[in-house]
């Protein structure tokens, strides 16, 4: 995945999917196909400083699995997937799953 910045700011993705769709299958001649006629845009983002649960929420509402995250100027700082989330959320049960198994014996013991 590609976040495009022509100039400061995001204006958009550019997917393997929107490759496949909006070029490959719909036969475009790809000599004269630029990122712009096949990218993902409007660009949807949200602030570095902004809350999982706040990005979370965003996610829902637009129906989206990724999100360009941007500094307070609005310049590209990252992008933040779904699967990112579910990946730290997967990491952070782990660790609570750890501490716990640790605690059992001495709560019984």
């Amino acid at each position: 995945m590609i976040v495009v910045v022509p100039e400061k700011w995001p204006v958009g993705i550019l997917t393997d999917r929107d490759i496949v769709i909006r070029a490959v299958a719909s036969e475009r001649d790809l000599a004269d196909t630029t990122v712009g006629d096949i990218m993902s845009a409007p660009v949807r983002t949200i602030a570095a400083t902004a809350a999982i649960e706040e990005a979370l929420g965003v996610m829902r509402r637009l129906a989206v699995r990724r999100l360009v995250v941007t500094r307070d100027d609005g310049v590209l700082a990252g992008l933040l997937s779904l699967d990112d989330v579910i990946e730290r959320l997967a990491d952070d049960a782990g660790v609570i799953a750890s501490l716990l198994r640790k605690e059992v014996p001495a709560i019984h013991g």
